[in-house]
């Protein structure tokens, strides 16, 4: 191709001449697609496993994810019409032998097992939910990323 001004040969462009395509998910092929419509995730990204095993992207399917682990181990979170939250009752801790009630925001999600290539299953089958020192003694480490409040 000339230059439109001067007639002179233009150099080719550096790269690829065609575009990257795109890499498909490794699970694309695998995921039930009728399950993960009825969850109703909000990421394009989260998907349930046709194994049943439920994997979630975003700050909004997380929550999600994490209320429905949380109200398994007995809490209670009571919203208003609009969805947002006007109570939340404690749960009860799933990774100490005697169970102890543990609050929301003091309580921790463990995930149980690891599934594919590493990745851990964010679903109500894979997940507990649990106090700090619980799920630090079942990690056999200990557990960071958060700040206390105060």
């Amino acid at each position: 191709m000339n230059c439109p001004t001067c007639n002179r040969p233009m150099p080719k462009p550096s790269g690829l001449a065609l575009p990257k395509p795109v890499r498909k998910d490794r699970f694309s092929h695998r995921i039930d697609r009728e399950a993960t419509a009825k969850r109703g995730f909000t990421d394009p990204r989260s998907f349930v496993h046709q194994n049943g095993h439920i994997f979630v992207y975003g700050m909004a399917d997380h929550e999600m994810m994490r209320a429905e682990i949380f109200e398994r181990a007995g809490g209670v979170i009571s919203r208003y019409a609009d969805g947002r939250i006007w109570r939340i009752v404690g749960a009860n801790c799933q990774l100490c032998p005697i169970s102890h009630p543990v609050g929301w925001f003091e309580g921790e999600w463990h995930h149980a097992q690891k599934t594919y290539g590493g990745r851990r299953c964010d679903g109500p089958c894979c997940g507990k939910f649990g106090c700090r020192a619980g799920h630090e003694r079942l990690a056999g480490r200990r557990i960071g990323g958060r700040k206390a409040n105060g």
